[in-house]
């Protein structure tokens, strides 16, 4: 029936079958190429090397085409685009939790960031891509759209096509939760754009690129602030929970820039109230400092610790010898500005790791003209341990 009904489209000169089980036969007039490389559905981009025109379609076997539906595609078709009839809008933190887009219940084009490989027509020059770097057969439609670099998609109206029963749902080949895992771990890794804002730039962190494979973190933030790098941490990674600790307020001892220390008592409330007021449901707060708040945990509590508090020696060096113990065994603990020498981050770091026969980390994050030292991370791997010595950044 499936085969048929897009014989029966007046636009369409060829079919190819894709046979992914090396068994398919057919009298129709359609050329099938059997899967004898174990290309998996990815082989379908090379496939398309055989067609005899550049404009292709690429079609799930459980979609009918009813009488005009390849016109409704070619309607807004151009080179820079991609049509479907299923597609998402990453809106959200999580992929489906995520807004989206059926061909059937518009009226006009709208662009999405990712299409369903349920229809898909584009210009055989998008079809030129290794195959063997997609890395999973579960991704090989996103994956190929995250190849195409200068594309844009968009889910087109049309109400002239038929899903079998098997389709009839969105997340259909994804209701097994392994594969749901699978989706949402490339949703966090592919779906943040570049950012080129400087003021934002500031606050992306090398010590969050380790963490974009997580799922459902448990972390702790210790110096908040205005709560800027919380925000990229939410926006960018699979945070269940982060423990944001901090005690907004000067003392004695506090030891870093006085530019900071003028406007603690009004950091709070732009972190509260502004910058973090939609995640709520993500955060607790503890305005306390991080010795009080560090006995509220067990051992081996965290996923990630983050020591961005105060910057003068004593603390730090608090700081990581009271925590390293609550993050889990295959978890992670860093920080901040290990290289700035007006702080005593470095000289804590060091000495942590070498006594304790660590590894450690570091890379520098953004940097600019006017501050070409500015914000480098370290970090330290749970039990990691081997007689490596500082490593240059």
């Amino acid at each position: 029936m499936v085969l048929k009904s897009w014989l029966g489209q007046e636009e369409v000169e060829q079919i190819i079958v894709f046979d992914n089980s090396g068994f398919f036969k057919t009298k129709l007039p359609v050329l099938v190429i059997s899967n004898s490389q174990n290309l998996e559905p990815q082989g379908k981009f090379v496939c398309a090397q055989f067609a005899k025109n550049d404009l292709i379609i690429f079609a799930d076997d459980d979609v009918v085409a009813k009488p005009n539906f390849v016109n409704d595609l070619l309607k807004y078709f151009d080179e820079g685009k991609v049509m479907g009839i299923v597609g998402k809008c990453f809106t959200g933190s999580e992929y489906y939790k995520s807004s989206g887009y059926v061909a059937k219940d518009i009226n006009e084009p709208k662009k999405v960031d990712y299409l369903c490989g349920l229809i898909m027509l584009t210009h055989r020059k998008n079809c030129f891509v290794d195959v063997r770097k997609c890395p999973s057969k579960y991704l090989d439609d996103w994956w190929w759209e995250h190849e195409l670099k200068d594309t844009q998609f968009y889910v087109i109206p049309s109400k002239n096509y038929e899903l079998l029963p098997e389709s009839n749902d969105a997340n259909a080949l994804h209701k097994q939760s392994d594969l749901r895992t699978l989706r949402e771990k490339y949703f966090k890794r592919w779906r943040n754009k570049k950012v080129t804002d400087p003021h934002r730039l500031y606050y992306q962190r090398s010590f969050d690129d380790l963490l974009l494979t997580g799922i459902d973190l448990v972390g702790a933030e210790i110096g908040v602030y205005r709560g800027a790098h919380a925000k990229e941490m939410l926006e960018k990674l699979d945070i269940k929970t982060l423990y944001l600790i901090d005690p907004w307020k000067d003392y004695d001892e506090y030891g870093d820039l006085p530019i900071i220390k003028e406007h603690l008592p009004k950091a709070y409330k732009t972190a509260k109230f502004e910058m973090l007021k939609h995640y709520e449901d993500r955060l607790i707060w503890l305005k306390e400092h991080s010795s009080e708040a560090v006995k509220k945990f067990e051992d081996n509590s965290f996923d990630f610790v983050y020591i961005d508090g105060n910057h003068c020696y004593e603390y730090v060096k608090e700081d990581i010898e009271l925590w390293y113990p609550k993050v889990k065994r295959d978890g992670v603990i860093g920080g901040h500005d290990y290289h700035l020498p007006r702080f005593g981050v470095k000289k804590a770091v060091d000495e942590f790791y070498l006594k304790n026969n660590l590894v450690l980390h570091l890379k520098k994050n953004f940097q600019s003209k006017n501050s070409p030292d500015i914000n480098g991370d370290w970090w330290i791997y749970k039990n990691e341990n081997n007689n490596k010595t500082t490593p240059k950044i």
